[in-house]
Protein backbone atom coordinates (compact mmCIF):
# COMPACT_ATOMS: atom_id res chain seq x y z
CA UNK A 1 0.00 0.00 0.00
CA UNK A 2 2.80 2.37 0.92
CA UNK A 3 4.72 1.49 -2.26
CA UNK A 4 1.61 2.14 -4.37
CA UNK A 5 1.11 5.54 -2.71
CA UNK A 6 4.74 6.44 -3.30
CA UNK A 7 4.39 5.49 -6.98
CA UNK A 8 1.35 7.71 -7.38
CA UNK A 9 3.11 10.65 -5.75
CA UNK A 10 6.19 10.14 -7.97
CA UNK A 11 4.05 9.95 -11.11
CA UNK A 12 2.16 13.10 -10.14
CA UNK A 13 5.42 14.95 -9.45
CA UNK A 14 6.84 13.87 -12.81
CA UNK A 15 3.67 14.98 -14.57
CA UNK A 16 3.88 18.43 -12.97
CA UNK A 17 7.54 18.79 -13.93
CA UNK A 18 6.87 17.78 -17.53
CA UNK A 19 3.88 20.10 -17.69
CA UNK A 20 6.00 22.95 -16.38
CA UNK A 21 8.68 22.30 -18.98
CA UNK A 22 6.16 21.94 -21.76
CA UNK A 23 5.94 25.58 -22.73
CA UNK A 24 4.07 26.92 -19.72
CA UNK A 25 5.16 30.46 -18.72
CA UNK A 26 6.26 31.08 -15.17
CA UNK A 27 4.03 33.45 -13.25
CA UNK A 28 6.07 36.37 -11.92
CA UNK A 29 5.12 37.40 -8.42
CA UNK A 30 5.07 41.19 -8.24
CA UNK A 31 6.90 42.47 -5.22
CA UNK A 32 5.51 45.73 -3.96
CA UNK A 33 8.12 48.24 -2.82
CA UNK A 34 8.17 49.00 0.89
CA UNK A 35 7.57 52.43 2.33
CA UNK A 36 10.18 55.05 1.52
CA UNK A 37 12.63 56.20 4.22
CA UNK A 38 10.72 59.48 4.36
CA UNK A 39 7.47 57.62 5.00
CA UNK A 40 9.15 55.52 7.69
CA UNK A 41 10.48 58.63 9.42
CA UNK A 42 7.03 60.15 9.27
CA UNK A 43 5.45 57.01 10.69
CA UNK A 44 7.78 57.16 13.68
CA UNK A 45 5.98 60.35 14.73
CA UNK A 46 2.66 58.58 15.26
CA UNK A 47 2.89 57.59 18.93
CA UNK A 48 4.58 60.78 20.14
CA UNK A 49 2.03 62.93 18.30
CA UNK A 50 -0.87 60.86 19.61
CA UNK A 51 0.50 61.18 23.16
CA UNK A 52 0.88 64.91 22.73
CA UNK A 53 -2.64 65.38 21.38
CA UNK A 54 -4.61 62.78 23.32
CA UNK A 55 -3.06 62.04 26.69
CA UNK A 56 -4.38 63.60 29.88
CA UNK A 57 -0.83 63.28 31.23
CA UNK A 58 0.53 65.83 28.75
CA UNK A 59 -2.21 68.32 29.61
CA UNK A 60 -1.59 67.90 33.33
CA UNK A 61 2.18 68.25 32.91
CA UNK A 62 1.69 71.46 30.94
CA UNK A 63 -0.67 72.90 33.53
CA UNK A 64 1.71 71.91 36.33
CA UNK A 65 4.59 73.54 34.48
CA UNK A 66 2.73 76.83 34.19
CA UNK A 67 1.63 76.62 37.82
CA UNK A 68 5.34 76.35 38.67
CA UNK A 69 6.02 79.31 36.37
CA UNK A 70 3.48 81.43 38.25
CA UNK A 71 5.10 80.50 41.57
CA UNK A 72 8.62 81.27 40.33
CA UNK A 73 7.42 84.53 38.81
CA UNK A 74 6.24 85.79 42.19
CA UNK A 75 9.40 84.62 43.93
CA UNK A 76 11.70 86.20 41.36
CA UNK A 77 9.78 89.46 41.36
CA UNK A 78 10.70 89.75 45.04
CA UNK A 79 14.27 88.56 44.40
CA UNK A 80 14.86 91.18 41.67
CA UNK A 81 12.78 93.95 43.18
CA UNK A 82 15.72 96.36 43.25
CA UNK A 83 16.65 95.89 39.58
CA UNK A 84 17.39 99.09 37.68
CA UNK A 85 16.01 97.55 34.49
CA UNK A 86 12.39 96.52 33.84
CA UNK A 87 11.64 92.88 34.68
CA UNK A 88 10.95 90.50 31.82
CA UNK A 89 9.91 86.91 31.17
CA UNK A 90 11.03 85.06 28.02
CA UNK A 91 8.99 82.32 26.35
CA UNK A 92 9.63 80.12 23.37
CA UNK A 93 6.62 79.88 21.04
CA UNK A 94 6.31 76.43 19.46
CA UNK A 95 5.11 73.76 21.91
CA UNK A 96 5.51 76.37 24.66
CA UNK A 97 2.77 78.85 23.75
CA UNK A 98 1.34 77.39 20.54
CA UNK A 99 0.45 73.74 19.86
CA UNK A 100 1.72 72.70 16.42
CA UNK A 101 0.91 69.00 16.73
CA UNK A 102 -1.66 69.25 13.88
CA UNK A 103 1.25 70.07 11.58
CA UNK A 104 3.02 66.89 12.70
CA UNK A 105 -0.21 64.93 12.18
CA UNK A 106 -0.49 66.24 8.62
CA UNK A 107 3.06 65.10 7.89
CA UNK A 108 2.14 61.62 9.11
CA UNK A 109 -1.02 61.50 7.00
CA UNK A 110 0.96 62.55 3.92
CA UNK A 111 3.96 60.25 4.57
CA UNK A 112 6.10 63.37 4.60
CA UNK A 113 8.80 64.91 6.77
CA UNK A 114 9.42 68.47 7.86
CA UNK A 115 10.19 71.00 5.14
CA UNK A 116 10.49 74.79 5.35
CA UNK A 117 7.73 75.12 2.77
CA UNK A 118 5.12 72.99 4.56
CA UNK A 119 6.06 74.56 7.91
CA UNK A 120 5.66 78.07 6.50
CA UNK A 121 2.22 77.15 5.13
CA UNK A 122 1.15 75.95 8.58
CA UNK A 123 2.48 79.05 10.36
CA UNK A 124 0.85 81.37 7.84
CA UNK A 125 -2.53 79.80 8.56
CA UNK A 126 -2.25 81.15 12.16
CA UNK A 127 -4.40 78.21 13.32
CA UNK A 128 -2.30 76.86 16.19
CA UNK A 129 -4.09 76.44 19.52
CA UNK A 130 -2.73 77.34 22.94
CA UNK A 131 -0.76 75.10 25.29
CA UNK A 132 -2.78 74.39 28.49
CA UNK A 133 -1.93 76.88 31.25
CA UNK A 134 -0.08 79.46 29.17
CA UNK A 135 -2.91 81.99 28.88
CA UNK A 136 -3.37 82.28 32.63
CA UNK A 137 0.38 82.60 33.16
CA UNK A 138 0.73 85.38 30.60
CA UNK A 139 -2.19 87.28 32.11
CA UNK A 140 -0.51 87.03 35.53
CA UNK A 141 2.68 88.46 34.02
CA UNK A 142 0.80 91.38 32.53
CA UNK A 143 -1.15 92.01 35.73
CA UNK A 144 2.09 91.94 37.72
CA UNK A 145 3.76 94.53 35.50
CA UNK A 146 6.29 92.07 34.07
CA UNK A 147 6.94 92.40 30.35
CA UNK A 148 6.84 89.27 28.18
CA UNK A 149 9.06 88.58 25.17
CA UNK A 150 8.84 85.64 22.78
CA UNK A 151 12.16 84.28 21.44
CA UNK A 152 11.52 81.67 18.77
CA UNK A 153 13.44 79.92 16.01
CA UNK A 154 10.68 80.57 13.56
CA UNK A 155 12.10 82.36 10.52
CA UNK A 156 11.97 86.17 10.67
CA UNK A 157 9.88 86.12 7.49
CA UNK A 158 7.07 84.57 9.52
CA UNK A 159 6.80 87.43 12.02
CA UNK A 160 3.44 88.74 10.82
CA UNK A 161 1.49 85.44 10.88
CA UNK A 162 3.15 84.53 14.18
CA UNK A 163 1.99 87.78 15.76
CA UNK A 164 -1.46 87.27 14.23
CA UNK A 165 -1.74 83.77 15.75
CA UNK A 166 -0.86 85.09 19.22
CA UNK A 167 -3.28 87.99 18.83
CA UNK A 168 -6.08 85.63 17.82
CA UNK A 169 -5.90 84.26 21.35
CA UNK A 170 -5.78 87.78 22.83
CA UNK A 171 -2.42 87.09 24.45
CA UNK A 172 -0.61 90.04 26.02
CA UNK A 173 2.57 91.40 24.41
CA UNK A 174 1.78 89.69 21.10
CA UNK A 175 2.80 92.67 18.97
CA UNK A 176 5.83 92.25 16.64
CA UNK A 177 7.99 94.37 18.95
CA UNK A 178 7.90 91.62 21.59
CA UNK A 179 8.73 88.76 19.21
CA UNK A 180 12.38 87.91 18.41
CA UNK A 181 12.57 85.42 15.53
CA UNK A 182 15.57 83.73 13.89
CA UNK A 183 17.57 85.73 11.37
CA UNK A 184 20.83 83.76 11.08
CA UNK A 185 21.55 81.29 13.88
CA UNK A 186 19.28 78.93 15.80
CA UNK A 187 21.26 79.62 18.97
CA UNK A 188 19.11 82.04 20.95
CA UNK A 189 21.97 83.35 23.10
CA UNK A 190 22.51 86.49 21.03
CA UNK A 191 18.83 87.41 21.16
CA UNK A 192 18.71 86.83 24.91
CA UNK A 193 21.78 89.02 25.39
CA UNK A 194 20.17 91.74 23.29
CA UNK A 195 17.15 91.69 25.58
CA UNK A 196 19.34 91.69 28.70
CA UNK A 197 20.76 95.03 27.62
CA UNK A 198 17.40 96.67 28.35
CA UNK A 199 15.64 94.25 30.73
CA UNK A 200 16.31 91.89 33.62
CA UNK A 201 15.14 88.41 32.62
CA UNK A 202 13.74 86.77 35.73
CA UNK A 203 12.25 83.62 34.16
CA UNK A 204 12.37 81.60 30.93
CA UNK A 205 9.88 79.00 29.69
CA UNK A 206 10.47 76.58 26.81
CA UNK A 207 10.31 73.02 25.51
CA UNK A 208 14.06 72.70 24.79
CA UNK A 209 16.97 73.20 27.15
CA UNK A 210 18.43 75.58 24.55
CA UNK A 211 15.55 77.93 25.42
CA UNK A 212 17.55 78.65 28.57
CA UNK A 213 21.21 78.07 27.75
CA UNK A 214 23.60 78.22 24.82
CA UNK A 215 24.10 75.14 22.64
CA UNK A 216 27.79 75.07 23.55
CA UNK A 217 27.24 74.39 27.26
CA UNK A 218 24.01 72.44 27.38
CA UNK A 219 25.56 68.97 26.97
CA UNK A 220 26.39 67.83 30.46
CA UNK A 221 26.00 64.93 32.84
CA UNK A 222 23.89 65.56 35.92
CA UNK A 223 26.71 64.68 38.30
CA UNK A 224 28.94 67.34 36.72
CA UNK A 225 26.47 70.24 36.85
CA UNK A 226 27.92 73.01 39.04
CA UNK A 227 25.69 73.80 42.05
CA UNK A 228 25.28 77.41 40.90
CA UNK A 229 24.03 76.30 37.48
CA UNK A 230 21.72 73.72 39.03
CA UNK A 231 20.27 76.42 41.28
CA UNK A 232 19.86 78.81 38.35
CA UNK A 233 17.94 76.19 36.36
CA UNK A 234 15.63 75.51 39.30
CA UNK A 235 14.91 79.19 39.92
CA UNK A 236 14.84 80.60 36.39
CA UNK A 237 13.66 77.94 33.93
CA UNK A 238 10.45 75.98 33.39
CA UNK A 239 10.49 73.12 30.87
CA UNK A 240 7.48 71.77 28.97
CA UNK A 241 7.17 68.30 27.35
CA UNK A 242 7.75 67.77 23.64
CA UNK A 243 8.46 64.22 22.41
CA UNK A 244 7.79 65.05 18.74
CA UNK A 245 11.05 66.80 17.84
CA UNK A 246 13.92 68.67 19.42
CA UNK A 247 17.59 69.12 20.12
CA UNK A 248 17.87 65.53 21.40
CA UNK A 249 17.54 64.23 17.83
CA UNK A 250 20.20 66.54 16.43
CA UNK A 251 22.79 64.87 18.67
CA UNK A 252 22.27 61.60 16.79
CA UNK A 253 23.42 62.90 13.41
CA UNK A 254 26.83 64.07 12.12
CA UNK A 255 27.36 67.79 12.55
CA UNK A 256 27.91 70.01 9.56
CA UNK A 257 26.36 67.72 6.97
CA UNK A 258 22.89 66.85 5.80
CA UNK A 259 21.76 63.40 6.92
CA UNK A 260 19.74 61.35 4.43
CA UNK A 261 16.42 59.83 5.63
CA UNK A 262 17.71 56.25 5.38
CA UNK A 263 20.77 57.18 7.45
CA UNK A 264 18.55 58.88 10.05
CA UNK A 265 16.55 55.68 10.46
CA UNK A 266 19.72 53.66 11.09
CA UNK A 267 21.24 56.22 13.47
CA UNK A 268 18.02 56.35 15.48
CA UNK A 269 18.05 52.57 15.93
CA UNK A 270 21.72 52.54 16.92
CA UNK A 271 21.11 55.20 19.57
CA UNK A 272 18.62 53.05 21.48
CA UNK A 273 19.94 51.62 24.76
CA UNK A 274 19.13 48.01 25.54
CA UNK A 275 20.68 47.98 29.02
Amino acid sequence: MRNSLKSCIAALTLSLVLHSCGGQKEVAVEQKPGPSPEAQLSDQLVMSTLWYQSSIERKIISMQAYATARRLLKQNMIRYEGSEKPLAVVLDIDETVLDNSPYEARLIRNNATYSPQSWAEWVMSSEARLIPGVEEFLNVCEGSGVEVFYISNRSAELLEPTSENLQRHNLPFSDPGHIFLKTETSDKTERRELLKASHTIILSVGDQFSDFMSYEIMDFEEARVPPALRDSIARHFVLLPNPMYGDFEKKLYPRGSKTAPAQKLELRRRALRTE
